[in-house]
């Protein structure tokens, strides 16, 4: 019996790690330029912004990037919009067709999403808290 405990944890275990594309992340920041007048986000604030319910931050202008990581993305979206990526895709699909509106741009990494928001007004995506450097402006970090 506990050998069939300890297979199942480690099974679990590995499911969660492939799940998220074999890496778990402990923190994800949401990014701006250094520049941007965001200081801080709150949480509904990033969830409105990423679900295209909101083009705002407090009173400033803000353009969402999303990440083509899963890890990245899946961890963002689990601790901000609840959403899984099976259920993002389908909330998507649905506000394309109906014309609401589109999703956000989506960069391939880390590297794009800092390079994005420095060259766009109100930019506002989101990393591996691991890849923050001087040339980002953290405004919220998941836990």
């Amino acid at each position: 019996m506990r050998h069939l405990k300890s297979m199942l944890c480690m099974l679990t275990s590995i499911a969660a790690s492939a799940a998220s594309g074999g890496q778990l992340l402990a923190e994800v920041a949401v990014v701006t330029a250094p520049s941007s007048p965001i200081s801080t986000v709150k949480p509904e604030e990033l969830e409105k912004l990423f679900l295209a319910k909101a083009k705002t931050i407090g009173s400033n202008h803000a353009v969402p990037a999303e990440q083509k990581n899963k890890s990245v993305k899946s961890e963002f979206h689990e601790k901000i919009t609840q959403k899984s990526p099976d259920v993002l895709q389908r909330y998507w699909a649905r506000k394309v067709f109906a014309g609401d509106s589109i999703p956000p741009i989506e960069l391939a990494n880390d590297q794009d999403v800092k390079t994005w928001v420095n060259s766009t007004p109100g930019g506002v995506g989101y990393i591996d808290a691991k890849s923050v450097d001087a040339t980002v402006k953290v405004i919220f970090k998941t836990h």
